[in-house]
């Protein structure tokens, strides 16, 4: 099976729109397993030219544009079910049919094929078979498949790949977090045993058994974790619907997950284990009381040290865990600081974008594309407001480098294929460059005189005059396509480099071609206001309505809100890691304050004989504020090694910052440092409170 993705345009409604479809070969729906819900899929015969023009409907685009009416005829074969939009969100698929030149041609890469493994076979050694037969075609069309292989990739990566490494460094995130909640959890049930080691001791001294005493706490304990299980379930109801949205297009596969049962089972799961495992030290030192040690001490509970020790031993991991959050996520913040602070090429403020298809019955037979477009760049440009105008194939920072052709400088043609290299193209019309900001190094941007019948001409970036014209001044030279034939492009002028891709991605080298010289269906207009570009959008709508009808105007935002797309993953995972972060700090903070608390609580008498002897409530505060300092030492050392140690798991998302960062280790050890103090001062203030008086009436 292969596809080629395409867009049409659909007229008749209150609004032309465009539709993503595709070219397929007939065996699509087979190899997928999807059948139609309605009609029939696409047959072989299908593919023969003179069997008209059979197309099968996405069930969305059926209901939308034909009320769901199975009757509906017009070619259309069949409908797909709900849910079903492969490829790239395709609402409709029409049969893929090889001209004469596709066929005979061996210079067309365009296509994308996939195909469903026979049982028993594993991906190498079907990609093993495929590189042997690739070989082969290089060997006997050594011109146009030298530099060409194949290699196999397995349909889920497609869809998952780019974002499967922020998913995982969001699971162990979350890991860490569940780790440092149950150590807190773990932590207030070793406290609370200890405050009912009275009550534990008169149920053993009345005839409960040391068992029945074990299984009472650990089903508590149980019964706590259950609870938090369903909340956190609530939890993540809400941000199924939220998350997507915070993490922009990158997320958008997250739209069709939903609790099903075996998140309710994994969540029932973690939920007991959890209960059971953190239960346990409770559970076990209870029934190992000193029964007679305990029932004389009453409610004072015991005076013994272990269960503090073991308290301050989980505080230590919290910390630990922590400050390993902390500085995974103070370095996405810095490499996300750094994203933005990169040069971009040109200036988004200011710039209202809007992406046109024209129809391509009226536009590819009737009427030249460059009609339109002159007509609505006129249009627009006399619209109030408007300060610059023009068009261009494609955004930068959204959608990939784009198109891309092997060049070489006039009378330079490399000595071997594998030498060979090229540029990124954009096909832009005169105003494009002023309309977005970019400037102009050497020679001139693109005039209207720059029309169908004048010299061939380019805008080179600067890297690609540096790359092939080094130490000499391009302009009038001219590089060349080595197509049949060559084509020659004199070059004109050289503007700044632009980020083409995502943002973290560096320049390439890019050619422009005028848009007179080069038509095409799909273009993105850009308009530079003197104001608010937003509050250009209906007049821009109405001025290419009057132009032609029945041309969509799509995806109409503001050149700064493109780019703050283009940083959504980035700053998805930025966000969420620096919330896990902050969490686990939090409930460290939480752990410390427990544990100084319990160790004030224990120590009240002999602290009301200090003060009650003279000692000074300032030693008293430090004492305290001492205790929490060197768990939260121990705890950082630790942390800092683990630090050094998981970073390198983030390393891969990471732009320009090293995993170990000297700035973001000292600054989140600080920060969790003053955190951890403030959480001691609060109780370190109640010892220094402690009324003696009371204190020892107490005992």
């Amino acid at each position: 099976y292969s596809w080629s993705p395409e867009r049409y345009v659909i007229t008749g409604g209150d609004e032309p729109e465009v539709l993503v479809g595709s070219a397929v070969s007939s065996n699509l729906f087979q190899t997928l397993g999807v059948d139609p819900v309605v009609g029939r899929g696409l047959l072989a015969d299908d593919e023969d030219p003179t069997s008209g023009n059979p197309i099968v409907l996405g069930y969305g685009l059926w209901q939308r544009r034909f009320g769901g009416d199975p009757d509906i005829v017009y070619e259309v074969v069949g409908v797909m079910p709900a849910g079903f939009a492969f490829p790239s969100f395709a609402e409709l698929w029409r049969p893929m049919r090889m001209n004469e030149g596709m066929a005979q041609g061996r210079g067309n890469n365009n296509f994308l094929v996939l195909g469903r493994l026979e049982s028993g076979i594993s991906i190498e050694q079907a990609e093993s078979e495929l590189l042997s037969i690739a070989t082969g075609i290089a060997e006997e069309f050594p011109d146009s498949k030298q530099d060409w292989s194949v290699s196999l990739v397995p349909l889920r990566d497609v869809f998952v790949g780019n974002v499967r490494g922020v998913l995982w460094i969001l699971l162990g995130a979350v890991a860490l977090v569940l780790l440092v909640a149950c150590a807190n959890v773990a932590a207030v049930l070793l406290a609370r045993a200890t405050a009912r080691e009275g009550e534990v001791a008169v149920r053993l001294a009345m005839g409960a058994s040391r068992g029945r005493v074990a299984r009472l706490l650990l089903t508590e304990s149980v019964v706590t974790a259950l609870l938090g299980g369903a909340l956190g379930l609530a939890v993540a109801y809400g941000a199924i619907e939220g998350l997507p949205r915070v993490g922009g297009e990158s997320l958008a596969l997250l739209d069709g997950v939903d609790l099903d049962g075996t998140a309710l089972a994994f969540t029932l799961v973690v939920s007991l284990a959890t209960g059971l495992l953190f239960g346990l030290a409770p559970a076990i030192r209870a029934p190992q009381l000193q029964l007679v040690e305990a029932l004389k001490e009453g409610h004072r509970g015991m005076r013994g040290t272990g269960g503090l020790r073991l308290q301050s031993g989980l505080v230590v991991g919290q910390v630990a865990l922590s400050l390993v959050l902390l500085v995974s996520s103070g370095l996405l913040i810095r490499s996300y600081l750094r994203i933005q602070q990169e040069e971009l090429g040109f200036q988004p403020h200011g710039v209202l974008t809007a992406r046109l298809r024209l129809p391509q019955a009226v536009y590819g037979e009737e009427r030249h594309p460059n009609l339109f477009h002159e007509a609505a760049l006129q249009r627009v440009r006399a619209l109030p407001g408007v300060q610059e105008v023009g068009a261009t194939t494609r955004l930068p920072v959204i959608g990939g480098f784009g198109p891309w052709n092997f060049v070489h400088a006039e009378g330079r043609p490399a000595a071997t294929p594998a030498e060979r290299r090229g540029a990124t193209r954009r096909v832009v019309t005169p105003g494009y460059f002023e309309a977005m900001g970019i400037p102009l190094i050497r020679g001139r941007t693109f005039r209207p005189s720059d029309a169908a019948d004048a010299p061939t001409v380019a805008v080179i970036s600067r890297r690609l005059a540096e790359e092939f014209f080094p130490g000499e001044d391009p302009i009038g030279r001219s590089i060349v396509l080595p197509w049949n034939p060559p084509l020659y492009l004199e070059v004109v002028g050289v503007v700044s480099d632009v980020r083409l891709g995502q943002i973290e991605f560096d320049t390439r080298a890019t050619m422009y071609w005028p848009l007179a010289q080069h038509g095409r269906l799909s273009t993105y207009l850009v308009v530079r206001t003197a104001g608010d570009p937003s509050a250009m959008v209906p007049s821009l709508r109405a001025a290419i309505r009057e132009v032609d009808p029945n041309v969509p105007v799509s995806s109409l935002r503001p050149m700064s809100a493109v780019v703050s797309s283009s940083l959504a993953q980035n700053r998805f995972r930025t966000l969420l890691l620096g919330a896990f972060a902050g969490v686990a700090m939090l409930l460290a903070a939480l752990g410390l304050y427990g544990v100084l608390a319990q160790l004030v609580g224990r120590r009240t008498h002999e602290l009301g004989v200090r003060i009650a002897l003279g000692a000074d409530r300032a030693n008293i505060l430090g004492w305290v504020l001492r205790y929490g300092l060197r768990l939260t030492v121990i705890g950082v050392v630790f942390g800092l090694g683990g630090a050094a140690a998981t970073t390198q798991v983030v390393r891969g998302v990471l732009f320009g910052i090293e995993p170990l960062d000297p700035v973001t280790f000292a600054a989140t050890t600080i920060v969790l440092m003053l955190v951890a103090l403030a959480a001691a001062l609060l109780p370190a203030w109640r010892a220094t409170r402690v009324d003696p008086v009371e204190s020892l009436r107490s005992e």
